[in-house]
């Protein structure tokens, strides 16, 4: 096929731009328009990409000042709330301590005067007996119709001296939730019981605001509110203990997190759990007071955005007018010079930029309009070689035509002797043992003549794409079968051996076409028991990953290597000695490569001159349990 030079094609391509006298050029989009629309994008990229890091930059560093603040706040909370209750302790032990009230009649009185939120104490005995008791308002633990069954007064008789037992948050009468600690007395055997208000408790945490949104509270070990820095929502009885922020609370560890809280508030939380008691303290802030300065960040980066992309785009503008446009106007003029047949335009090169590299472009394809000659001296020498081609192709189409000649001549001409003396009764041949042996000639040869036009046909059917293959249960270890008993008296009758070895992994059934297989491994072997003389010939059929292989191994002449590059094409031997030797055509190695890649797989040699050669076809393992489940599928 004759192929345009690339300068000529280039010339052309402009001059079919350039504009005419009868042709209208569509001017939309125009160059401008579509260099500031990605002038545009550009910047609007540039600006979200600033936008989102500086976001990204500075919401950062808010959240972790406002995380420190709120850690610190919480530990601080925390060591306030421990030394509160290792107080309220202390006193228990010391009530505990002076329990003979005969000589200490007065330490009851003198612990509700030290500690505001002690407010009620009370000394029991074994037997349940009221020793003492004061109170700051009416009585709850004496008020008990059964005091020894009561929990603080069982837990407290038992509880060792260094741990003294500690109830769950009560709340009785509307009053604010309140604890019992209870533990023995060591001058009887009875117990003292003191009852802690959480009213103390709640004013501390009611201290710990941060920023104005700010709030703190605590949460029971059972989910209940027990302070908070509004006081207010404590009579209104929260359940924390479905609540996501309470069951995420970590145990002894500090955590994190932005939620949106009972209150329906976004926020960013603090959490923190008080190991002494199992309780949670939370402290919060509003998102919107979190990323106060993010937002004012973010504000000013796109005014100051906007007022460099205005800027910018109005300096674009003016660089691509004097930079780009001014000299495409002028090649513009020129382009409609050639377009009316002057060839002799030569435009002054200025710039050694790009657009000086394009007009220089536009001299070089004028100046190369004008040697056409040296053009057409390339295309004659692309001739002369396709020429040479098309003579050596002609040489090998004769080469093949002589060889199928000879190939099909000499079959046809025995059938034909020997049908002729049967038919004379010439030389003795009646139908006896003499001619039984002529009509077994008569049938090998034709056999012959019939698997040379078989494989002519399997070729053509394959290079004109008719070949329909079937995907049908077969057994490979009975297809092996059948291969030996077909060519195993070609092997016997050259004294060689024939091995076949199954791989016992491979499944019993696969799924294929099994009469082009049977043609691949048939003409493996017809070749393999052609080309040796002694030693064996061997099949082996294996496994490996989801493929199978069929390997034809012998011991044969071997192949050169020059020769391992055209063994696979049409027509083609190692030599034409082979040929005469041997006989054959040279398509069985290429109808072996072409089946084996319309089935999906391939095939691949290794050969030693001498010593033998090992062709292994490779084609996909499909068992008939796979085409189930894709049908399923």
């Amino acid at each position: 096929m004759r192929r345009t030079s690339p300068h000529i094609g280039g010339m052309i391509a402009l001059m079919t731009i350039v504009p005419s006298p009868a042709l209208q050029i569509d001017r939309t989009p125009r160059i401008v328009v579509r260099l500031v629309l990605w002038f545009v994008l550009a910047l609007l990229l540039l600006s979200s990409v600033l936008s989102s890091v500086t976001f990204f930059i500075v919401s950062g560093s808010e959240e972790r000042q406002w995380q420190t603040r709120q850690a610190e706040a919480t530990r601080n909370t925390t060591l306030l709330v421990l030394t509160f209750f290792d107080t309220v302790v202390r006193d228990l032990d010391l009530a505990a301590e002076f329990s003979d009230l005969a000589d200490h009649p007065n330490v009851p009185t003198d612990l509700l005067d030290d500690n505001p939120a002690l407010i009620e104490v009370i000394y029991v005995s074994a037997q349940g007996d009221i020793l003492a008791n004061v109170s700051r308002n009416s009585s709850v633990l004496a008020a008990e119709e059964n005091i020894t069954q009561a929990q603080w007064f069982v837990q407290g008789l038992a509880a060792p001296d260094d741990q003294p037992f500690i109830s769950a948050v009560l709340n009785e009468g509307g009053d604010l939730p309140y604890l019992i600690f209870s533990a023995a007395a060591e001058e009887f055997e009875g117990v003292v019981a003191i009852r802690l208000s959480l009213q103390e408790f709640s004013f501390l945490v009611a201290q710990l605001t941060m920023g104005e949104s700010g709030q703190a509270y605590v949460v029971s070990e059972t989910g209940a509110l027990l302070a908070h820095s509004d006081p207010a929502l404590l009579v209104q009885g929260f359940d924390f203990s479905n609540r996501p922020e309470y069951i995420r609370a970590p145990m002894f560890a500090s955590e994190t997190l932005e939620y949106e809280n009972f209150r329906g508030e976004y926020v960013l939380g603090t959490f923190e759990r008080i190991p002494a008691l199992n309780w949670v303290i939370f402290t919060e802030v509003a998102e919107d007071e979190v990323y106060q300065g993010t937002t004012a960040a973010i504000q000013a980066l796109l005014l100051a955005l906007v007022t460099v992309f205005m800027l910018s785009l109005v300096g674009f503008a003016a660089i691509l007018r004097f930079s780009i446009f001014r000299p495409l106007s002028s090649l513009k003029r020129s382009l409609e010079q050639v377009a009316q047949g002057d060839l002799n335009v030569q435009l002054p090169v200025k710039r050694r930029d790009e657009v000086g590299e394009v007009v220089t472009a536009f001299n070089d394809m004028i100046r190369i309009v004008g040697e056409r000659s040296i053009e057409r001296e390339r295309l004659i020498r692309e001739l002369q070689a396709a020429k040479r081609m098309a003579e050596e192709n002609s040489r090998l189409k004769s080469e093949f035509l002589s060889t199928m000649s000879h190939e099909l001549r000499t079959p046809m001409n025995a059938i034909e002797g020997f049908v002729g003396i049967i038919l004379s009764r010439m030389g003795g041949t009646e139908y006896n043992e003499k001619t039984g042996t002529y009509l077994h000639r008569v049938r090998a040869n034709s056999q012959r003549l019939l698997a040379l036009i078989n494989d002519f046909l399997d070729l053509s059917r394959v290079e004109s794409g008719r070949l329909e293959l079937a995907n049908l249960p077969f057994e490979p270890a009975r297809l092996a079968q059948r291969w030996h008993a077909e060519l195993g008296v070609l092997a016997e009758n050259k004294g060689i051996g024939f091995e076949v070895r199954v791989d016992p992994t491979l499944p019993k059934t696969l799924v294929g076409d099994e009469e082009a297989i049977s043609k691949v491994a048939i003409n493996l072997l017809s070749n393999a028991i052609k080309f040796t003389e002694k030693g064996k010939v061997a099949l082996a059929m294996t496994v490996t990953g989801e493929q199978w292989n069929i390997a034809v191994t012998d011991t044969g002449i071997g192949i050169p290597a020059h020769a391992r590059e055209y063994v696979f094409e049409e027509f083609r031997q190692v030599d034409q000695t082979s040929k005469r030797k041997y006989g054959g055509t040279g398509l069985g190695l290429a109808i072996v490569q072409k089946y084996s890649r319309s089935m999906g797989g391939q095939v691949t040699l290794r050969s030693e001159v001498g010593k033998g050669s090992e062709f292994t076809v490779t084609l996909p393992l499909v068992t008939p349990t796979q085409i189930k489940r894709l049908q399923e599928v």
